[in-house]
């Protein structure tokens, strides 16, 4: 085992589907000790930056996309405008989608349930940041608890990253 690295096994449904597995996924980037450690080390950070700040992940959808729901929480921006933001990102991935069906048919890959599940990971779904908000709600009794009581950020960082990014000077 390497720290920080985690291994996940995608399992289809029936409709050869992946939105189970990547819903747990989701779950575990804000339950497990790798995924809680890494979302408050990325919210001090953001924090404690001065200047401009670039973050993403492997695609930059999953992870980013978690922790980019925290930090706008903290930002006081609304659960609808977050999951609209989200959601933009299906707009992007078009070509990465056409890509990565043609590397895989390039590779005598045809199976329609690998091209299918390849095409659905490339982009996001509402569902997969729903589960994680969900597992945030359900086992740590909301977004707030959580951001204050789990990542341990307290309600002075709150105000003071809300001062820093929110100010009009």
């Amino acid at each position: 085992e390497v720290e920080g690295i985690i291994n996940f096994f995608y399992y289809l449904d029936e409709k050869a589907d992946i939105t189970y597995a990547t819903e747990k996924l989701y779950r575990q980037f804000v339950s497990n000790e790798i995924g809680v450690k890494n979302l408050s080390n990325f919210l001090n950070e953001v924090l404690s930056c001065d200047g401009l700040l670039i973050y993403h992940c492997t695609d930059g959808k999953d992870r980013t996309g978690v922790a980019t729901y925290l930090l706008l929480k903290i930002l006081d921006f609304d659960d609808e405008t977050i999951f609209y933001d989200y959601l933009l990102t299906n707009e992007n991935v078009v070509e990465k989608r056409k890509r990565r069906r043609e590397l895989f048919l390039s590779c005598g890959i045809d199976n329609e349930i690998i091209l299918n599940s390849s095409d659905i990971i490339a982009g996001v779904r509402e569902n997969w940041l729903k589960a994680a908000v969900d597992e945030i709600n359900n086992r740590y009794q909301g977004v707030d608890s959580y951001i204050e009581n789990i990542l341990g950020f307290s309600k002075e960082k709150r105000e003071y990253m809300q001062e820093k990014y929110l100010s009009y000077e």
